[in-house]
């Protein structure tokens, strides 16, 4: 068995693919093939990387899947060394000290619509609870938003499982207008994560929306915390760079 512990696995890296130029996926497996604790979709796992960094990172495979864990990973700017040496050093057979995984972006257990925003590598919570939604025949549409066109990294997945509309803000000027998104979908639960401008804009477009209706993630906890406005959405802060 994999397991090191109650908190660590010991996976092998099995495969790195890259989707964009500023993202690659990451699959994980069991060195002697044995299945691997099961997830629920908004999942994530942290990764103990042997430059001593830890990061955090969304599981964006299907949750039905126990043979392996894909993440996707973004490229980011200003990389602490996280991600800069996954995309640079990380090589085919690494064994990794991995947590086991943790969910704060769990989808609602209702049977209504759901409502899926992904911002740029934001994508990969939601395209493991995109699996999970087609699977239960649960309706769901996906709203994506990137830069350009090449930064759709997931965009073949989404649609072989949902209603995509993407949205290209460097190649054609047009946001997400969060307003328009929440009236088209009246009776929706709404689940969002990407940059903290986006989310910013989120959180003050559904204030008024039920608060058991309102679900979102971070990459790093919104600052300062003296302005963070109170609300019982579900939300879930961390790092990935």
């Amino acid at each position: 068995m994999p397991v090191l512990s109650e908190e660590r696995l010991t996976l092998r890296v099995t495969a790195l693919r890259w989707l964009s130029p500023d993202v690659l996926t990451l699959e994980l497996r069991s060195p002697d093939g044995t299945p691997l604790p099961a997830f629920e979709a908004g999942a994530h796992i942290d990764l103990h990387l042997p430059n001593g960094i830890t990061r955090s990172y969304s599981l964006c495979n299907d949750p039905a899947e126990r043979s392996y864990y894909l993440l996707g990973i973004g490229k980011a700017s200003a990389s602490r060394g996280g991600s800069r040496y996954i995309f640079d050093d990380l090589r085919l057979g690494t064994l990794l000290p991995v947590s086991a995984p943790r969910n704060h972006f769990a989808l609602d257990a209702s049977q209504k619509e759901a409502v899926l925003i992904a911002g740029g590598i934001g994508a990969t919570p939601i395209l493991s609870m995109a699996y999970e939604l087609a699977r239960s025949g649960r309706p769901a549409h996906i709203y994506y938003a990137v830069r350009n066109r090449a930064d759709l990294a997931f965009m073949d997945a989404f649609e072989k499982l949902a209603s995509v509309t993407p949205y290209l803000s460097a190649e054609t000027g047009t946001r997400i207008s969060f307003p328009d998104v929440i009236a088209a979908h009246p009776d929706a639960h709404f689940y969002c994560c990407g940059p903290t401008g986006m989310l910013d804009s989120f959180e003050e477009a559904t204030a008024t929306c039920p608060p058991e209706t309102v679900h979102l993630e971070r990459f790093a906890a919104k600052l300062p915390p003296t302005m963070r406005r109170t609300k019982a959405s579900s939300s879930n802060a961390f790092s990935p760079g």
